[in-house]
Parts: structure tokens; C-alpha cells; sequence
């Protein structure tokens, strides 16, 4: 059968290069990256005709990927992710949704550093590169308004750390109830960098599945 081709997008404040060591782990498989744009040039790869998609997805990424539904997948891998940030009626738990308020205003005012301190809860150090607080703006009002919930449909398979402190536990759950969940049990909110070996194995297992119902 045809392997796959993978295509990864990353998450808010981050870039492309977030998924090299879960690229690197797969030995199966071509693979491709969509770059929103935050630190460079926004990348949205042309896929070729005829090969299966799978579609992996990093936080916002996962929220971008259901909502704009760029291109289509046979099947998609959310990683830390979610079809909604914020917590609206019938929704909870989120992120509340004022904490996106103020984070928007403190953005729009000193945008580097928001960004720099988002980053240090994630667990990571700030970027190498200058942003581009524009677009950074655009998917943070993104990040507190957009709902995919209806979107949202199998085949899919969710990656989740158990200590993740931008997306908890209990967040994850009403996220995806009813789908397969798979947790890391130390694993933060940088599952593809801290567990990239991990999330390798499970993409890659996955699509095999998927394969064999193709």
C-alpha cells in the first residue's frame, strides 16, 4: 500500500521546526510542515494527488486544522490539542475566557514579551527568531474566539500529557469525549519536542491502522 504523507502544523507562538524530532522518528512515510507564519514566511504545502494524509496537529494547530480546513485528511493526530480554548455555555472545563482578553490586551501592547512568557509556561525558552506580531495577533484573537467542535469527527486520535499546564487533564477529556485518547503520564504541553520519539511511534502505528482500512 502507499505510505503516507504526513503533514504536521505547529501551534501558537511556535514554528515548524517544533516537529523535527517527530519527523526524524518516523521511518515510514513522507512528511511535510505547514508554517503559520510567526517567524518567517507562512508555508501551506501542495499536496500531491493520490497519496493518503495524514494530518498532525500541535495545539492551535489542531484548532487551525479543523477550522480551516486547509486540505483533506484521511485521518488526524491531535497533539496537546483542542477543537476549543476557551470555555463557553456548555463548555467547561477550559481556559477561561477572560484570561484570553487579557493576554490579547497585554499583547497588542508588548507583544514579545507575552509571547516570550507563553512560551516559558509551555516550558520553553524564547525564540531564536523576531516575530511577527501581526499574524502572532490575528491567531491569538483566533485562539479565544474560533469553536471546531463541529468539525470535529473520527478517524482521529488525540496525544496528551497528564502534566501539561496550558491544556490539563480534565480539559483534554471534555475536548475529546467519546474518542481514543492516549496519555503520556509526565508529559507536558511540548509532547513533539520532550516525547518526539513517543508521539513517533503512536503517529506511525496509527496510520499502519489506518492503512489496513483503506
Amino acid at each position: 500500500m502507499t505510505a503516507p504523507l504526513f503533514v504536521f502544523v505547529h501551534g501558537w507562538g511556535f514554528g515548524p521546526d517544533l516537529w523535527d524530532g517527530v519527523r526524524a522518528h518516523l521511518s515510514r512515510g513522507d512528511s511535510a510542515a505547514v508554517d503559520l507564519g510567526y517567524f518567517g514566511p507562512p508555508v501551506v504545502p501542495a499536496l500531491p494527488a493520490g497519496r493518503p494524509v495524514v494530518a498532525v496537529g500541535h495545539s492551535f494547530g489542531v484548532l487551525w486544522l479543523l477550522h480551516e480546513a486547509p486540505f483533506a485528511w484521511d485521518g488526524l493526530i491531535a497533539i496537546n490539542g483542542f477543537p476549543r480554548f476557551t470555555e463557553g455555555p456548555g463548555y467547561a472545563p477550559a481556559t477561561p475566557r477572560r484570561v484570553l482578553d487579557r493576554m490579547i490586551a497585554r499583547f497588542d501592547a508588548a507583544p514579545t514579551a507575552v509571547l516570550d512568557e507563553f512560551r516559558r509556561r509551555c516550558g520553553c525558552g524564547a525564540p531564536a527568531a523576531p516575530c511577527d506580531a501581526e499574524r502572532l495577533a490575528v491567531d491569538l484573537r483566533a485562539l479565544r474566539d474560533w469553536d471546531a467542535r463541529p468539525a470535529l469527527r473520527a478517524p482521529l486520535r488525540a496525544l496528551a500529557g497528564r502534566g501539561d499546564p496550558i491544556v490539563p487533564p480534565a480539559m483534554t477529556e471534555r475536548a475529546f469525549a467519546g474518542l481514543p485518547l492516549n496519555w503520556h503520564a509526565e508529559g507536558g504541553h511540548l509532547l513533539p519536542q520532550t516525547a518526539s520519539a513517543w508521539c513517533a511511534e503512536r503517529i506511525a502505528a496509527w496510520a499502519a491502522e489506518l492503512e489496513t482500512t483503506r
